[in-house]
């Protein structure tokens, strides 16, 4: 009896002794479980900001191109035109005296009248309203002289003025108002200060580029403008027709000094 006793005392305590460890042990893997799914919901959430996040990000950054994207594009122009017409001869002031001959007036003038591209230019008080099609109706070739000037700048610079028909010239430093699609080229912050104005959106969807002739380069002074995507807008102000250049690559034969901006439906 004394045996048994003390057996039964010796269980009994050691099952004090015991189940409170067991307990515990219990309650840190509980512990742990719980910290692990919150480590791993955590993870979750995190990922899951993370990719709105990128998501927003690409809604909210335009579409951009860079000057040396733009100058390459001019340089292919190039080499499109030497594979359509190998015979082809440029000289100055050729293409210009067939564009003011009195038969390619007329034809000039003719597509002056309708836009392809279905934005009609809209007339702004104290600017005259002018088109792509008015801008890009002749054929232009671009050459060797004018992308390298290093050599002789002045004489790339009379390449380019001798084949712009004089309809066109004549609007040189005149203020004017012209309607596309705008391609930013400068960003700064949530504006851009200087874009491309474009006849269609080609260039912005990664279409067919366009030609020389079918793009204007604008600049903004000041803090510049909101950038407006796939959509037409006007730009009014002070245009300029002659070689534009960074770092002495050819960029467009226009440029506009942009007074103010009409966005879709103004």
């Amino acid at each position: 009896m004394g045996a048994d006793r003390k057996r039964t005392m010796w269980r009994r305590l050691f099952a004090k002794t015991c189940r409170p460890r067991v307990r515990h042990k219990l309650n840190r893997k509980a512990k742990a479980l719980t910290a692990a799914n919150r480590r791993a919901w955590l993870a979750v959430v995190a990922g899951l900001f993370i990719s709105l996040a990128l998501f927003a990000l690409l809604l909210w950054v335009p579409p951009q191109i860079l000057p040396e994207q733009l100058a390459a594009s001019v340089r292919a122009q190039k080499s499109r035109g030497a594979k359509r017409d190998p015979s082809a001869r440029i000289r100055g002031a050729e293409p210009a005296e067939r564009a003011s001959s009195p038969g390619n007036s007329t034809a000039f003038g003719a597509k002056l009248a309708s836009d392809r591209t279905g934005l009609e230019p809209q007339a702004q008080v104290g600017y005259t309203a002018i088109s792509f099609e008015q801008l890009s109706a002749f054929q232009f070739s671009v050459t060797d002289q004018m992308l390298d000037n290093k050599k002789d700048a002045l004489a790339g610079a009379r390449q380019i003025l001798g084949q712009i028909p004089d309809e066109v010239r004549a609007l040189d430093h005149k203020e004017i108002s012209l309607r596309g699609f705008m391609l930013p080229m400068k960003l700064d912050g949530k504006r851009t200060t200087e874009f491309l104005l474009l006849k269609n959106r080609g260039l912005c969807c990664y279409g067919t580029p366009p030609k020389i002739t079918e793009w204007v380069n604008v600049h903004v002074n000041g803090k510049g403008v909101r950038p407006i995507m796939d959509e037409p807008i006007t730009v009014c102000g002070t245009f300029h027709i002659g070689d534009v250049r960074e770092n002495g690559e050819l960029l467009g034969i226009y440029r506009l000094e942009a007074h103010r901006l009409k966005g879709p439906g103004q």
